[in-house]
């Protein structure tokens, strides 16, 4: 699904839309003038076709990966391939395209729209998901892999297969930055089940809430979240939901190829998601857990 047309910039106007997609105007302030305008309808992170909050938090996952590369001593002339997974429909891969111009982008998702959208749109080498991570065939290694709202629906131990499959994609010296529900998501879930105003069932979130205290890791299954559900159907209930993931589990997982994290900033994805970067080298970490002053709103993921 390899695409070597130029993306459509943001000031490039002589070339029409395709039917399903729509120019959205960036923010006066936006500091990547040329990042591509074109959101599709199917894109579910266009929430209510507020576009200020969709680029922020494109903005915000790019802070966190300059962060980690900061934080790793490494400079952007040392990022030749970059994945993108779960790509969507290019939320955070549009503001790769033109953060790192010089790297191949591969945009991978179970959603096949999204991916053909990435395609066509960011020059991007599109790859299918699968439901058992270990099928994808990437065909190439990764020196950074942005793993946007992912680990933030599973349980446990497809959270353990994935890490896994994601330090086998690293290359030598590469980053695997990854968004994860710390504890700001459990207080928020903890708050809206205390006043009666979230969807989900309240006894398998009271009980995941407690898993994450004890064990650090909760997990409840939902049958209806998922990007215009196709989650939902593509993999079974049991396998699909919101995952709260304490520090201390994620520190303490044994992962390949001597991978282990160097970094833990909590709320730093548009100040919601954790961020947790994995890599092999040795951190220069940042004082204490402030965490990185990265977008406007919440609402990262799903």
């Amino acid at each position: 699904m390899e695409n070597n047309r130029s993306p459509r910039s943001a000031t490039d106007a002589s070339s029409p839309l395709e039917e399903g997609v729509t120019a959205y105007p960036l923010p006066p302030d936006y500091p990547f003038p040329t990042v591509f305008t074109g959101i599709a309808a199917k894109d579910a992170m266009l929430h209510a076709g507020v576009s200020r909050q969709y680029y922020d938090v494109g903005v915000s996952a790019i802070r966190c990966i300059e962060e980690a590369l900061a934080l790793a001593g490494k400079s952007e002339d040392t990022i030749g391939a970059i994945l993108d997974l779960p790509c969507g429909h290019g939320r955070v891969g549009r503001v790769l395209r033109v953060r790192f111009p010089q790297a191949s982008l591969t945009a991978c998702d179970i959603d096949p729209d999204g991916v053909a959208f990435c395609v066509r749109h960011l020059q991007a080498q599109g790859v299918a998901s699968r439901r058992d991570f270990r099928a994808v065939r990437l065909g190439r290694t990764f020196d950074l892999i942005w793993v946007g709202s992912l680990i933030t629906h599973l349980p446990r131990w497809l959270t353990e297969r994935f890490l896994c499959c994601a330090c086998d994609w690293l290359a030598p010296g590469g980053l695997l930055v990854v968004s994860n529900h710390g504890r700001r998501v459990a207080d928020w879930i903890g708050k809206g089940l205390a006043e009666k105003r979230h969807h989900a069932a309240s006894d398998p979130s009271r009980q995941a809430l407690q898993d994450f205290e004890q064990a650090g890791y909760g997990f409840f299954a939902s049958h209806q979240k998922g990007w215009n559900g196709l989650l939902a159907r593509l993999l079974p209930s049991r396998a699909y939901g919101t995952s709260l993931i304490a520090r201390s589990w994620l520190e303490g997982l044994a992962l390949p190829g001597g991978r282990r994290v160097l970094a833990y900033w909590e709320h730093a994805w548009a100040d919601f998601h954790d961020i947790v970067v994995i890599g092999d080298g040795t951190a220069r970490d940042r004082p204490g857990d402030d965490p990185i002053p990265t977008g406007r709103d919440h609402g990262a993921g799903s």
